[in-house]
């Protein structure tokens, strides 16, 4: 009921009196999509509040507005107007704001939500949140609904109510319709010599009358507030899960409990952002587990590739040329099972054995256990890091504190800042860069795209960390940074630029230059890509292609 036509009537009655005859001071904005009136009603600086928050719309009339930086201000033309009026048109939630020679229209449902200012012909002279002029609705004169209005009508029976009043009463929500149907089911219940219509009348009167009363009602579930209405919802007031109780002021009510709605919507969006997050890194992290885990038998994979390649050497006279497959037993196993090996038809068996032979060589296996353990200390340590996110996430319970966790999240690189002047947008695949230990205190970071190439050198790496990069081709920045004051060695130098060398378009060659820095000789170019950069201070170093992936 919070945002429903009756709850804007019973505003812009309470508010205009205020208002009427009030100077305006000026009209600014200091958060999104809420647009201030700062106006002199008879000495007393009030603040008209119009906020157009698509889940929590409302207009509030306050004594003083929480102290923020001004963004805008606006409408400028109607500073030292006088307002002659507040009232609320008859379509759904549109408030006028009479000026004399112009008004403001403030409209709070639909896809054109807005405040526009039009001059007394009609003509839009300049809006708030888009450059538009909607049409004003062909009822946009007419008197405001009222319920009393349904006197009038024959009420059909409790079962057939919900269409009739949806079908007819555009102005009525779902709430509304439920509280009727349900105080007129009560009264069919408990049985009643009055006429159906009459009570039903009855019920009408008693719903005007409390919406009629300065008074709100709040109602909370589970412990949680979680409704708002102008009357008694009875229909709520029957679980013992919901508690209900009385405001005595609906204007400051009404604020109150759309800031406290707004506030929780923030946090279960947050919670359900930094949930994302930490889900999808538990994932990738239980993949890059399960990849090392199958790593580990590598001697085994090699051991058993040599017994097929013998195989089909014992076998050579069995094997016909241009076969895909054949079936040979296996004398290695105790039972002497019948095997399946897989041949390449093009080729003879000799050679077929031969691939098997070569498929893991000492040195392919030397290099693989190389990476796995670069690979093994990245997965302990950010394994760590998710047990310790995920412990604050279970424990934060504010708003503030889960955006804190944001942040540390944002500055770790596991996330993607939701201010595109803070970071990149939330389009990029997966806004985590993970972080490649090379030793207890050096690790590395490697750009996937232009974006993160940018980032990871403008944002995550300091002013002297080392920063590489393929010479004379497209590829990664790869960032060299040290946990401490220790400076990398030749050794460490050299394994980053080899990644760096395998993450670029040389990543085939024997060997590739690759040029490195510190971060402070790196700057943007203007007006080019994310991840072009102009360097000085460079050196080069030639070294052979080794991707940790």
């Amino acid at each position: 009921m919070h945002t429903s036509y009756f709850s804007f009537k019973k505003q812009a009655g309470f508010i205009n009196p205020f208002l009427c005859g009030a100077t305006i001071r000026k009209i600014f904005t200091a958060q999104p999509r809420e647009l201030v009136l700062e106006v002199d009603s008879a000495g007393n600086t009030l603040f008209l509040v119009l906020s157009h928050h698509q889940l929590f719309p409302g207009l509030f009339l306050l004594s003083s507005y929480p102290e923020r930086k001004i963004r805008l201000q606006l409408f400028t033309s109607l500073g030292d107007k006088t307002i002659q009026s507040l009232s609320l048109a008859h379509s759904e939630r549109m408030i006028k704001i009479d000026c004399g020679d112009a008004y403001l229209l403030a409209r709070f449902s639909g896809p054109d939500t807005n405040t526009l200012l039009y001059t007394t012909d009609g003509v839009v002279h300049e809006s708030f949140l888009k450059n538009i002029s909607s049409p004003l609705p062909a009822d946009f004169d007419n008197p405001p609904f009222d319920l009393q209005e349904l006197h009038k009508y024959h009420f059909p029976p409790p079962a057939e109510l919900t269409e009739f009043l949806k079908n007819n009463f555009r102005v009525l929500n779902n709430r509304m319709i439920r509280e009727i149907i349900f105080r007129l089911t009560i009264r069919v219940q408990n049985g009643t010599e009055i006429p159906y219509q009459e009570y039903a009348g009855q019920i009408i009167d008693q719903i005007c009358t409390e919406m009629n009363q300065a008074a709100a009602w709040k109602y909370d579930l589970d412990g949680r507030l979680k409704y708002f209405s102008l009357f008694r919802l009875q229909h709520l007031e029957n679980d013992v899960s919901c508690h209900g109780r009385t405001e005595p002021d609906f204007n400051t009510s009404w604020y109150s409990f759309s800031r406290a709605m707004m506030v929780e919507k923030m946090a279960e969006e947050l919670r359900t952002r930094i949930g994302t997050v930490l889900r999808r890194k538990k994932e990738y992290l239980a993949k890059v587990r399960h990849g090392l885990e199958e790593a580990d038998t590598l001697r085994q994979k090699q051991d058993q590739a040599r017994q097929t390649g013998n195989l089909i050497l014992s076998n050579l006279h069995n094997i016909k040329p241009g076969v895909s497959e054949v079936m040979l037993e296996n004398f290695y196993s105790e039972n002497g099972e019948i095997i399946r090996i897989k041949l390449d038809p093009k080729k003879s068996a000799v050679e077929n054995a031969q691939t098997f032979f070569s498929k893991y060589s000492e040195e392919g296996i030397r290099q693989r256990i190389e990476k796995n353990q670069i690979k093994s200390r990245a997965l302990r340590e950010e394994t760590e890091r998710l047990a310790q996110f995920q412990s604050k996430f279970d424990q934060a319970e504010s708003v503030a504190g889960l955006e804190k966790i944001e942040e540390q999240l944002i500055r770790s690189g596991w996330m993607t800042s939701r201010d595109p002047k803070r970071g990149h947008s939330d389009r990029e695949p997966s806004g985590i860069i993970p972080k490649y230990p090379l030793d207890e205190r050096h690790f590395i970071l490697i750009g996937r795209n232009g974006l993160e190439n940018d980032r990871i050198t403008f944002q995550l790496a300091g002013r002297d960390d080392l920063w590489f990069h393929a010479q004379g081709v497209s590829g990664a920045h790869v960032i060299l940074k040290s946990n401490g004051p220790l400076t990398p060695g030749k050794k460490l130098i050299e394994q980053a630029a080899a990644i760096a060398a395998a993450h670029s378009q040389a990543r085939h060659s024997g060997l590739v230059p690759v040029i490195y820095t510190r971060v402070r000789h790196v700057s943007r170019i203007r007006k080019q890509p994310p991840g072009t950069v102009r360097v000085s201070n460079e050196e080069v170093i030639f070294v052979v292609p080794k991707d940790i992936h």
